[in-house]
């Protein structure tokens, strides 16, 4: 069992993470195999934490509630396969049963109850939280609408293309779920090829970073991850005010610095940069292809 020490710096970390992440960690884990599961205090760090996030909802999920209702009305014993109702005598004891005691675990729990008990949480906020959730831009199921005159229907959602020279990046970024984001680029100017990589993690935030070259040139394109403290980094530019530029509902900041373009925003918890740019025609097309959709 986790120490008090780890479950702070658990909370921190999921705290650092946006909505669609911590959702999305929820839906992985009802299908992970044992073993690789969340367990029981994680999974309610999680839940808390998504709850605490509705605040502009007409109602705050109570996961406790949602969890004691599902034992109560849906959840047949022993999970024996039996159904729910088998007549309405039985459905008036069903009704009339008091709820199961709630037992606090100390061991893993078996795989089912596990996934009954993500699934539980995971009720509570999506019935509350759907709205909130297409406002943050987020899929929830992984699909994209496609219609024509006749018909309508969900697909898969395409998977962004990523560069070459962006892969490694990419799968840096993947492992914290901000692939899942509109954060990386999908265009290159022609000919950097990858020099290296770069991830830390550091006491306030984590880094995720790439050098690409060109000849003499140098590129960079490089990511902070902030779990609690907010973006304190200066970047060195050449005098006058930088150029605010609006692409896929974000405010970007242009400038240059000794006559190359860069170019700083902010995406939830995560500071980026693109710099070392040689002109900015090819730094706007770098940026307006992180919004990009794929066909």
């Amino acid at each position: 069992m986790p120490n008090n020490k780890q479950k702070n710096n658990n909370r921190a970390l999921f705290e650092g993470m946006s909505t669609e992440m911590l959702m999305d960690l929820l839906c992985q884990d009802a299908v992970l195999p044992e073993g690789e599961c969340l367990d029981a205090d994680t999974i309610a760090q999680i839940t808390e934490i998504l709850a605490s996030r509705e605040e502009c909802q007409p109602y705050r999920p109570d996961v406790d509630a949602a969890w004691d209702s599902f034992q109560q009305n849906y959840l047949t014993p022993d999970f024996d396969g039996t159904p729910l109702y088998s007549g309405e005598e039985e459905q008036e004891k069903v009704q009339k049963a008091p709820p199961a005691p709630r037992r606090r675990a100390k061991k893993a729990r078996p795989r089912r109850v596990r996934a009954l008990i993500a699934a539980a949480a995971m009720l509570a906020v999506l019935f509350t939280g759907t709205v909130a959730s297409y406002a943050f831009g987020f899929d929830l199921w992984g699909v994209a609408p496609a219609w024509n005159d006749e018909t309508f229907q969900l697909e898969e959602a395409p998977e962004r293309a990523v560069p070459a020279p962006l892969k490694e990046l990419a799968e840096d970024l993947a492992v914290y779920g901000l692939m899942e984001r509109d954060l990386l680029p999908t265009w290159l100017p022609e000919g950097y090829e990858l020099l290296g990589t770069q991830f830390d993690e550091m006491s306030s935030y984590t880094y995720f970073g790439v050098l690409l070259g060109r000849g003499e040139s140098r590129l960079t394109i490089s990511y902070r991850l902030y779990l609690e403290d907010k973006p304190n980094i200066a970047y060195q530019k050449d005098e006058g005010a930088p150029e605010e530029y609006v692409a896929g509902g974000q405010l970007h900041y242009i400038m240059t610095n000794a006559g190359k373009y860069l170019c700083v925003w902010v995406n939830d918890h995560v500071e980026c940069f693109i710099g070392g740019v040689e002109n900015r025609e090819e730094l706007v097309e770098m940026i307006d292809s992180i919004y990009e959709k794929g066909d």
